[in-house]
């Protein structure tokens, strides 16, 4: 036994609320609050059925209790016992405010076999807010059905919306309830349904700059809307005029769909469809308006060629015609208002459909081998049900038979099913998916296959499926099959043949790509393209005459209405037709345009608003600021700019206007003088000093008034009008105004006001302001004297070189009071130059220099040089003096001698106590014989430490053999000078010392030696050898070895020598050796010694004993021992 359940339980449920659960868990329908049957089945007539709570559980009445509607007390085999209108009705359900609801029960039907011409149904149907009732349901058996059929529990559904109330009725109806069992109601429930509209919100607008509620191509459409509750995933799903948007979602409930308006727009508002379905699986209504109110208008068509007048004019200051100034404020264009219209809405007319009421009309649809779709594919179809009869069908593409091919649509068992025919599935009548259609209501099918699964939608709501194992085998069968496709009827031997459907028929859709459930959803209430993606037939049936109907898909397979089918206006789809609005052209905008000739026109000013006033004055002046005119690309002084305007509709689309023949001169300066000349009374006019005036002259050709002339910011002390447009100013330089050149300005004011300052000359001229002293950077003082410079002596000149800071006018100088020449490298470098003489003074010179610029500015006298160099005048010889000693150097020295040996000569040269001599030189004299002194060597410098004592002064022998007479046995005389430091000279008194040139070396005469031994050339231990030897000159004692041992050496006298030595035990045995060194004559000049005698003696050294070799002694005997 089934338990009451409570409401609360159901508060999840959508947007948390449930309005009506009924599960008939009672005796008596009176025991349900607000249920009724009516009538009361007591006022029935007699041998009908009627409706009662029923708690006898069958398959068809699987939870009892149930409302059921039993077939007794009826007679079977009459058509005496018609009946209708026997009702159950629902409680009324009040709401506060517009609400959708899902209304869903569970029906079944007990069948039972119908004779020829007997038929039972039942009707669902719906009240909202008392207006006229709805039938929303049909289910009808009849005897076309053949054998029993019955409807297993299933649970159907619609949706509704109410405002206030809503009812619910169920209406039996049929020629005799004899021929079914039972008719089963239960488990009734009335849900709220979330919906955008109640439960969120939806805001729709553009990113157009002029008006947020407008459009023109290009601009993004953004619809903002918050759903009530969270979503399934794939949803929501939405459209924008027909094109699936984009959607992103910013955070919860909050989603953005954007729509960006295409180049081939039109006009009109935005249309839009919001779908989707809760994560609870409920299928929320489909949401086409906002909840504000908001609504975008796409506006295509620009608006009309507005026409410029004319009347173009400045504004503000000095106003002159056709001339743009520097006073003036603002430009004024007059533009003429015209008409416009616009489409801001649509009005609609119901579109046309095919009727097959009263007809046994059919269309006929060629075959065409796209349409053998394999594992997918969509049909859709909009159909409005007149009457029902079993087997009458709407769609046949296939052979409905024994052995079924292709798929269609057909009724049966008071549900239109949808049979096809796989390669691995056949369903019989009562398997294929199903779903009902209320008579005279336009329902929306689609059938979705795809790999073996199928769905079943009504109004995009799935409602049954075969799936899974109840689903499909292999793809669509085809098996040979080529006919056409019909629309209008089916044909079936179960049916005896072709059923007509008794309704009409729009919209049908033909795809070989499974729709997804949104798409089905949200495209079922727009038109198509014709180019969608897989669409391989669409049929609109919008023509309204003729017999052809369009296939408007690429395949452009059209059909032909054939047997009386006709067309109708009675259509879910409208045509649509433009609302426009006459005043249109009130809120668009003007702007002027601007240009400088052979530029792009520029926009300037604000947008004006066009008002009703401007509308019905016909004209309006548009304004630009100054700053906005003057800023147009390459305006200038002297160019013209011309105008028009440029109109913009609400939405943003613009025309531009024709170009006014008036433009405007633009005057913008007054102008600089042609000739602007500038001088001072300076010696050199382009040159001034503190003091001097300055005279700028100007002359212009055009009036203007007396410029005003500045100089460094200062004005002028005079300003004067010379009449024809000439002009002077002077100006006296004050010592305040910065040096360089002298800027001046001239304020300038023309006859239109314009001012313009300039500054400089026309002419090049220019005058340079020089304020400062000149100045000797450097000051540099060197004489001539080619021993010192920073010396002088009688004769000697001396240049002092400036460098100074600027250019000189004048430069003069005196040393020691006396005048000086001048020479002038540049203006800024000159040398000064002098002569002593023997009227100076002794010591440092002493100068002035004075000099000027070439502005006149004069220079502090200078009377020192800055790097302190000077110059030292000296006229004063050294004192006399004397040679000192003359000694040779080098080889064997020898008083008073010059020798071969001798490498050079040291002469001594007193130096006496004066300061001019450190650094004064000295250079020897010599001569020989009677010849004159020369120069003997190269000068040196007398160092500090030699200045009151001797200079010895080395000459070298090379310089000595070189003197003119050098001759052996000459003699050597040695003199000298002495220079001070600036070159004064003295010649000293020659040496007392004088040098006798002997450079011939001694020879030897004889050499001879002997032993003391008997045997004079023999020699043995201990016996003397006496070396015996003369020279031609007398020597220096030499040194002699005898048998490698240093012999006793005795002078003889006369240049005869003697050298003995006594050999002993250890000396070399043979012939003695004997060695006398170098020979030196007693003047130092050597010879070479000898080793061997002059007369050929020798003496032998024998220090062996003689032994006997043999010994021998005989006798004179026979025999001799």
């Amino acid at each position: 036994m089934k338990k009451k359940i409570t409401l609360f339980l159901f508060l999840s449920f959508s947007m948390g609320q449930t309005l009506l659960f009924e599960s008939f868990n009672i005796d008596d329908i009176e025991e349900a609050a607000g249920w009724s049957f009516i009538p009361d089945p007591d006022e029935y007539e007699p041998q009908t059925g009627e409706w009662r709570i029923s708690s006898w559980e069958t398959d068809f009445n699987n939870d009892p209790p149930s409302a059921t509607y039993y077939w007794a007390p009826s007679d079977w085999g009459t058509f005496d016992n018609p009946y209708e209108e026997h009702y159950m009705y629902s409680p009324i359900i009040n709401v506060e405010s517009e609400t959708n609801v899902i209304v869903r029960f569970q029906i079944a039907l007990d069948g039972y076999p119908s004779p020829e011409g007997h038929y039972n149904g039942m009707n669902v149907w719906y009240n909202s807010d008392g207006d006229d009732w709805i039938k929303v349901l049909n289910y009808e058996i009849s005897s076309a059905s053949g054998s029993t059929v019955d409807i297993y529990p299933r649970t159907e559904s619609f949706y509704a919306s109410i405002e206030q109330t809503l009812q619910l009725r169920w209406e039996t109806y049929g020629t005799n309830s004899y021929y079914i069992d039972a008719w089963h109601i239960d488990n009734v429930r009335v849900d709220v349904i979330p919906s955008i509209q109640q439960n969120g919100s939806a805001t729709i607008f553009s990113n157009n700059t002029d008006d947020s509620q407008k459009a023109i191509p290009g601009d993004i459409v953004s619809l903002e809307f918050t759903v009530p509750e969270p979503l399934a995933p794939g949803s929501p799903f939405v459209l924008i005029n027909s094109t699936e948007a984009s959607i992103t979602n910013p955070s919860g409930l909050d989603y953005v769909a954007e729509y960006i308006v295409p180049d081939d727009a039109t006009d009109g508002p935005i249309a839009f469809s919001i779908d989707f379905t809760t994560e609870n699986g409920v299928s929320g209504p489909t949401c086409r308006s906002t909840t504000d109110g908001t609504n975008v208008l796409v506006d295509v068509t620009g608006p009309v060629t507005p026409t410029v007048t004319d009347n173009i004019i400045s504004v503000g200051g000095n106003v002159f015609p056709g001339i743009w100034n520097t006073t003036n404020e603002q430009v004024q264009v007059d533009v003429l208002v015209p008409n416009d219209t616009a489409v801001i809405a649509f009005d609609y007319e119901v579109g046309n459909s095919i009727s097959f009421v009263g007809n046994n009309g059919e269309i006929n649809v060629p075959f065409n081998n796209n349409y053998l779709v394999s594992n997918q594919f969509t049909i859709e179809a909009y159909i409005k049900v007149n009457s029902t009869d079993t087997y009458q069908g709407f769609l046949d593409f296939g052979d409905y038979e024994n052995t079924q091919k292709g798929f269609g649509f057909f009724l049966y068992g008071g549900g239109w099913r949808f049979y096809l025919k796989t390669t691995g599935t056949q369903k019989t009548d009562i398997e294929h998916a199903q779903a009902s259609a209320p008579i005279d209501t336009w329902v929306h099918f689609a059938v979705r296959f795809q790999n073996g699964d199928l769905t079943l939608y009504r109004d995009g709501i799935p409602v049954d499926s075969k799936t899974g194992e109840n689903g499909y085998e292999g793809s669509v069968d085809w098996n040979g099959f080529s006919d056409d496709m019909v629309l209008g009827s089916f044909d079936s031997d179960a049916g005896g043949g072709t059923k007509y459907f008794d309704g009409k028929i729009d919209e049908v859709r033909f795809w070989n790509i499974a729709r997804s459930e949104n798409e089905i959803k949200a495209y079922r209430a727009i038109g198509l393209n014709g180019d969608e993606d897989g669409l391989i037939g669409y049929w609109r049936f919008d023509e309204g005459t003729g017999t052809t109907v369009s296939d408007l898909s690429s395949i452009n397979n059209s059909g032909v209405l054939l047997n009386g089918a006709t067309w109708t206006q009675d259509s879910e789809f409208y045509f649509q037709e433009d609302v426009l609005d006459p005043l249109a052209i009130i809120g668009s905008k003007f702007q002027i345009l601007s240009r400088i000739p052979e530029n792009e026109f520029s926009i300037l000013g604000e947008k004006i608003v066009i008002t009703e006033d401007h509308s019905n004055a016909g004209t309006l002046s548009l304004i630009a600021l100054a700053d906005e005119f003057e800023g147009m690309t390459d305006f200038a002084h002297t160019l013209s700019a011309e105008f028009s305007a440029r109109l913009f509709d609400q939405a943003g689309n613009y025309a531009d206007g024709n170009t006014s023949s008036t433009t405007l001169e633009i005057d913008l300066e007054a102008n600089n003088g042609t000739l602007v000349n500038i001088v001072s009374n300076n010696t050199y006019s382009q040159l001034a000093k503190t003091g001097d005036v300055i005279t700028v002259s100007m002359a212009y050709d055009e009036d203007v008034d007396l410029p005003n002339v500045t100089f460094h910011g200062f004005d002028a002390d005079t300003e004067t009008d010379l009449g024809g447009e000439t002009f002077q100013a002077l100006y006296t330089l004050s010592g305040n105004e910065p040096e360089g050149d002298i800027e001046f300005s001239m304020l300038v004011t023309d006859y239109l006001g314009n001012q313009n300052t300039y500054s400089g000359s026309t002419d090049g001229s220019k005058v340079f302001y020089d304020r400062t002293k000149p100045e000797l950077n450097t000051v540099s003082a060197n004489s001539w004297n080619p021993w010192n410079q920073s010396w002088a002596r009688v004769g000697n000149g001396c240049r002092i070189s400036t460098n100074a800071s600027e250019e000189l006018l004048t430069i003069s100088a005196t040393i020691n009071t006396q005048s000086t020449s001048l020479d002038t490298q540049s203006l800024t470098e000159h040398d000064i130059n002098y002569t002593f003489s023997e009227s100076d003074p002794e010591g440092p010179f002493t100068i002035e220099i004075v000099f000027t610029d070439s502005a006149g500015n004069e220079g502090d006298p200078v009377t020192a040089t800055t790097d302190n160099s000077l110059v030292i005048f000296d006229k004063t010889s050294p004192s006399d003096f004397t040679v000192g000693d003359v000694v040779s150097t080098g080889g064997n020295t020898v008083a008073n001698f010059w020798n071969s040996t001798n490498t050079g000569l040291n002469i001594t040269i007193p130096i006496e106590s004066d300061s001019t001599l450190d650094s004064g030189r000295v250079q020897i004299l010599a001569k020989t014989g009677a010849n004159d002194f020369e120069l003997l060597g190269d000068y040196t410098f007398i160092a500090s430490p030699e200045v009151g004592a001797t200079k010895t002064v080395s000459i070298p022998g090379d310089s000595v053999r070189a003197i003119t007479g050098y001759i052996e046995n000459d003699t050597l005389t040695l003199n000298a000078y002495i220079f001070d430091i600036p070159g004064n000279e003295t010649e000293g008194t020659e040496s007392t010392t004088r040098l006798l040139i002997d450079e011939t070396p001694p020879s030897l005469i004889s050499v001879s030696y002997e032993s003391d031994f008997s045997d004079s050339s023999l020699a043995t231990v201990g016996h003397g050898i006496i070396l015996t030897f003369e020279t031609d000159v007398e020597i220096q004692t030499p040194t002699v070895t005898i048998s490698e041992n240093t012999a006793t050496v005795t002078d003889l006298g006369s240049n005869r020598w003697q050298a003995t030595y006594t050999m002993q035990d250890g000396d070399e045995e043979g012939i003695i050796p004997f060695q006398i060194d170098t020979l030196t004559d007693i003047r130092g000049n050597p010879t070479e010694g000898t080793s061997s005698t002059t007369d050929g003696t020798i003496v032998t050294f024998d220090n062996t004993k003689p032994t006997l070799s043999s010994v021998k002694i005989v006798s004179n005997n026979a025999d001799s021992s």
